[in-house]
């Protein structure tokens, strides 16, 4: 045996300093988005009485968001690989702004259908 040292660990890269700034970004991001998502219960009784709807119509509200999230979910990834998360990000969050806007503006539990999810 040999008395050579072992080599020496490569050194470990030094994070950016905006990195926590990104990490705060997808936070707030993801706490927006699935806060509108999920809020719904909050607005379930008022949905019921404003349109007169059973409660199954107004849930159905909820699940068409949900399946809605999920499966462009897929896409979504795809797209922000081919166009980076802040361009994919900020088109999201300009989709849901217009649907929460057109939600506020619905007659019908149909309109609220369409806008909401």
């Amino acid at each position: 045996m040999t008395d050579t040292p072992a080599p020496a660990p490569p050194p470990v890269p030094q994070e950016p300093p905006y990195a926590w700034v990104v990490v705060w970004a997808c936070f707030g991001s993801l706490a927006l988005i699935f806060g509108v998502s999920y809020s719904f219960a909050a607005f379930f009784a008022s949905f019921a009485a404003e349109f007169a709807a059973q409660r199954a119509d107004v849930a159905l509200v909820f699940g068409l968001c949900g399946l809605i999230y999920f499966v462009l979910g897929v896409g979504g990834g795809m797209l922000a690989d081919r166009f980076g998360p802040r361009a994919v990000c900020m088109t999201g969050m300009a989709c849901i702004a217009a649907g929460l806007l057109g939600t506020s503006l619905a007659q019908s539990m149909a309109t609220v259908y369409l806008r909401f999810a």
